[in-house]
């Protein structure tokens, strides 16, 4: 025999000496089997506090949901506020430095991100994907390539980057604070803090309209399995295959990782199916190089004697060593700073007073 649930309000909702219940339970005192007056019109009551509590409830609704999407509007603005002011730009000024040296390619430096257009065209049809991964060794440029490369192409066609390096923190709470960056203990984002991952881009998505893609850069992955807890992990995990099978027409992935963690990223194949064609190897050839060494030199008005930048990329990959970008940048920054006020091509004694590669990178 079953027994029915008990229904008693809280006693912080009794009124009166007689213990009856105020609110939610209105007509109870009065519905009693074969009483049609008193059981019919205490239905009637009850049915009609409900339909006005949700009529009330749908105002209260609308105004935190208010709320939270002017919320995010406003932290969208904010964040591609200094893009907007790009269109503003008239010329790059010659005497600025146009190698990065060990600071990575951001949004801005696009014009100057020269090496690297065959790697963006690829990575470009990898977004046909809802999620792929960029793995290379360190200071191979996985961080320029996302920003300068792949994001700056994003805004031009109207898509919506978003560039999260979360570190030790949960990578979904990482993306909400791109928006907000206090929603995790202001009052009025209760809301916002209780969505999943697949419920706040929908929201986003929503914001965006149609035909807008969302497109989420998760950097240094791997500091992830360093720094969460397994629990986390899982938990994520989890919560990206949902919005991977759900979003997969409006929101992609790209997460960037160290080649010899990649073999971490194991753990979400069974959820989202990754495959070996969802990832992406970052190499770099001499033809690149050269590329970069040349080119944004010759934005400031600088040249290069013909055959120094192959002695550079010479000297850098001496004894079989990888060429790598970090280095690369750092000779070039260091050869432009003893020399832009020159007009004379950068030849290679200014390369050997300087110490070659090896002397530069030594200091």
């Amino acid at each position: 025999m079953s027994h029915a649930p008990a229904l008693d309000a809280p006693a912080a909702r009794r009124g009166g000496d007689d213990g009856r219940m105020v609110g939610e339970l209105v007509g109870r005192d009065k519905f009693v089997v074969g009483d049609l007056t008193n059981t019919y019109a205490a239905i009637g009551a009850g049915a009609s506090v409900i339909v006005q509590k949700a009529r009330s409830r749908v105002g209260e609704i609308k105004r935190e949901e208010r709320f939270v999407e002017e919320r995010l509007a406003d932290g969208l603005e904010g964040q591609l506020d200094r893009y907007r002011r790009l269109a503003e730009m008239t010329a790059f000024a010659p005497s600025v430095n146009p190698y990065r040296a060990l600071k990575s390619y951001e949004i801005e430096h696009a014009g100057l991100f020269y090496g690297r257009g065959a790697d963006i065209d690829r990575l470009w049809a990898y977004l046909d994907r809802p999620l792929s991964v960029v793995r290379a060794e360190s200071g191979a440029g996985k961080s320029s390539l996302l920003k300068a490369g792949l994001a700056s192409r994003l805004l031009a066609g109207g898509h919506l980057p978003i560039y999260l390096r979360p570190i030790d923190r949960y990578p979904g709470d990482e993306l909400k604070a791109w928006f907000t960056a206090d929603f995790d203990t202001q009052p009025g984002y209760e809301r916002l803090r209780a969505d999943s991952l697949t419920g706040f881009l929908e929201r986003v998505t929503r914001l965006l309209g149609a035909g807008r893609v969302v497109v989420i850069l998760l950097d240094q992955f791997e500091e992830f399995f360093y720094y969460q807890p397994e629990g986390e992990r899982k938990r994520f995990a989890a919560e990206l295959a949902d919005c991977v099978e759900r979003l997969r027409d409006s929101v992609r992935w790209v997460f960037a990782i160290r080649d010899e963690k990649y073999a971490n990223f194991g753990e979400f194949h069974p959820a989202i199916n990754l495959s070996f064609h969802d990832t992406y190897a970052l190499r770099w050839t001499p033809a690149q190089a050269r590329e970069t060494i040349i080119e944004p030199a010759r934005l400031c008005g600088l040249e290069y004697e013909p055959l120094l930048p192959d002695r550079v990329i010479a000297d850098l990959t001496e004894d079989g060593r990888a060429l790598s970008p970090l280095h690369l940048q750092l000779v070039c920054h260091t050869l432009f700073e003893a020399h832009h006020d020159d007009p004379r091509p950068i030849e290679s004694a200014d390369y050997d007073r300087l110490g070659g590669a090896r002397g530069m990178l030594e200091q």
